[in-house]
């Protein structure tokens, strides 16, 4: 039992306490983001400028203290990262950008710094430790902080990587050895969906795990139809599955499709007849069951390909197993067709890479994709001139001066009526925001960061975002069939 009297109350400097890029609320890709950028990501999801407000209008309140561990030198928050984030912000603002900079801006002038320069913190002895903490005030039974499902699964898996058994984080957290089993079940069945090659607007969707519809994921999978539909069932947490990968993606991505927009709901399908249905209705994607090709899957050991005992006896050499899943940023029907051939060679190039094998070089391609696609789309419409005389003329600058990256797209998105006329006006309105807004983590800051701070790391979350925010500009600039017949 954890002697919590034992830890140490100390009053320590916001600025010598670093976010904890293990939070279980943000997704694994998390963990390789700078303080600045976990910041972004906290301030974008966990309403840490409504708890600014409050700080702002009542005061900081240190009834429960920020809970510190020591961790490669560094004094990290384990718990408390949403009040971190509001007071590192009320100090300093500028650590962000855009307007909700702005925002904070206005509540810092209203608060006294002093007050909040130094906190009470509670040195836990470990982050073991603190975990035993974390988990009383996160999960069931806890305060009203509760994480989500995927949450506390990602909680669960954190320790179970770190050598504990299942029965062993059962006894730590005084829960039943089945509870965890359901929980790290849970995220092998969501990272499994996490990993389908879905249309990317769904895509997105299913990878908000704030939002995504996880009891409704776990209703599905524990159905014994939708089982016996997907050919799947379950050692632990692992997930064995009686069929190709190709042919398990074909049934589970029309399934979680389905769920991520709505059509499949815990009210929907909370009877047999109803599965039953549904299932009837989709047999067209159905798995084809198969005795030669199975494959496991779980959160921890990923996919494994298992050959029945006829295939193991073979003397035949073993063939190479598909890939698990497209690796590539760009879709495969997605084309670049410009009268550029450097572009279009650069692009096919582009279009092969694997996030996996090259996140950084992806990312820096994509920064120099769309600096030459929009260079070579402006050149072609004649807007070169027009561009730079439109902000030499609005900003006085001087004849020699060339317009940026951000001012190429807002005046295409302001001025240009083919790129407006094909594209969705909530779609222009995002891409003006990576323009022109900083707060949003997608950016064209970001992208230039890719390619000038040797700091920032790219991952496949934040490629695959960007890659939605910037598709349907580059369907237009790399494909001259929107402008060959407009040029001039």
């Amino acid at each position: 039992m954890q002697n919590f009297h034992d830890w140490k109350e100390r009053k320590l400097s916001i600025n010598k306490l670093f976010l904890d890029n293990k939070n279980p609320r943000l997704p694994i890709s998390s963990r390789n983001l700078t303080q600045t950028d976990l910041l972004s990501e906290l301030v974008a999801k966990d309403d840490v400028y409504e708890l600014a407000k409050t700080i702002t209008d009542k005061g900081y309140m240190p009834i429960e203290s920020l809970i510190v561990i020591e961790e490669s030198g560094k004094k990290v928050v384990v718990e408390g990262n949403r009040r971190l984030s509001s007071l590192k912000l009320l100090l300093d603002p500028n650590k962000i950008s855009g307007t909700i900079s702005r925002k904070f801006r206005a509540l810092s002038q209203k608060i006294d710094a002093e007050n909040i320069k130094k906190v009470k913190v509670t040195i836990a002895p470990s982050r073991e430790a603190a975990n035993v903490y974390i988990a009383m005030k996160h999960t069931k039974g806890g305060g009203t902080n509760r994480w989500n499902h995927i949450e506390q699964a990602r909680f669960y898996k954190a320790i179970y990587s770190e050598g504990k058994t299942t029965s062993q984080i059962a006894k730590d957290f005084s829960i039943s050895n089945s509870e965890v089993i359901k929980e790290l079940r849970l995220l092998t069945m969501y990272e499994l969906a996490c990993e389908l090659d879905l249309p990317e607007d769904i895509a997105a969707k299913v990878r908000d795990s704030r939002h995504f519809p996880s009891t409704t994921l776990e209703r599905i999978y524990e159905n014994q139809d939708y089982r016996d539909w997907l050919s799947l069932d379950f050692k632990g947490e692992s997930m064995e599955c009686k069929t190709s990968r190709a042919e398990f993606n074909k049934g589970y991505s029309r399934i979680v499709t389905d769920i991520a927009l709505g059509k499949i709901t815990s009210r929907s399908h909370n009877d047999r007849a109803a599965a039953q249905e549904y299932l009837k209705e989709n047999k067209d994607y159905k798995p084809s069951p198969s005795k030669k090709e199975k494959f496991t899957y779980s959160c921890f050991a990923g996919f494994k390909l298992l050959s029945d005992k006829k295939t193991e006896k073979a003397s035949a050499p073993k063939k190479k197993s598909a890939p698990q899943k497209n690796q590539r940023l760009v879709p495969s029907k997605f084309t670049c067709n410009t009268s550029c051939n450097r572009l279009n060679d650069v692009f096919a190039e582009f279009k092969k890479m694997k996030i996996n094998e090259s996140p950084n070089t992806i990312a820096i391609m994509l920064r120099c994709i769309l600096e030459m696609s929009l260079n070579h789309y402006v050149e072609k419409m004649g807007y070169s001139k027009k561009i730079a005389e439109f902000y030499r003329r609005k900003q006085k600058k001087k004849n020699d001066w060339s317009p940026s990256l951000n001012q190429v797209v807002n005046y295409l998105l302001e001025q240009d009526t083919i790129v407006c006329g094909k594209i969705e006006p909530e779609v222009i309105k995002s891409i003006k925001n990576m323009a022109k807004d900083n707060s949003t983590f997608y950016n064209t800051d970001m992208l230039n960061a890719f390619v000038h701070n040797r700091f920032v790391i790219a991952d496949e979350r934040v490629l695959r975002g960007f890659w939605e925010q910037l598709e349907p500009l580059f369907k237009i600039v790399l494909n001259k069939e929107y402008y060959e017949n407009e040029e001039g």
